[in-house]
């Protein structure tokens, strides 16, 4: 029932979705060149999927890229509800504290995972939270 206009975008992006829950990173990324970026959720979406899948791969600097582009992607667009943009912009710090975390550090993990749980607004909070 979506307009024509729309449907490959949005079939794109729902299936880079499911693969990318399920691992399968070399087949979503592709998937998400092919949608429809003018949807303000569908590229907020998009983007933290490509952050967890640049995450989930080491593909550090690419990630750091994102990150920064998300960021001033964020800043950008007044379309995103305050909530939204609160969410995603702690998506992001979190994700660059979760970089910076030293190897083998259990207090600041902990430390971490307790500031992430009492963060009201994150998006991809149980992501996150695995991560650690």
């Amino acid at each position: 029932m979506l307009p024509e206009t729309q449907r490959q975008g949005t079939f794109a992006f729902n299936l880079a979705r499911y693969h990318c829950e399920r691992g399968n990173y070399t087949q979503a990324m592709p998937l998400l060149l092919e949608m429809d970026f003018d949807d303000v959720l569908h590229n907020l979406t998009a983007k933290a999927m490509l952050a967890k899948m640049y995450w989930e791969t080491a593909e550090i600097n690419a990630l750091e890229n994102l990150l920064t582009s998300f960021s001033v992607y964020l800043r950008r667009k007044r379309q995103v509800s305050d909530q939204l943009r609160t969410g995603y912009q702690n998506f992001i710090r979190f994700v660059r504290r979760l970089q910076a975390l030293p190897p083998g550090k259990k207090s600041a993990r902990a430390a971490l995972r307790e500031e992430i749980e009492q963060t009201a607004l994150v998006a991809e909070k149980d992501w996150l939270l695995r991560m650690l």
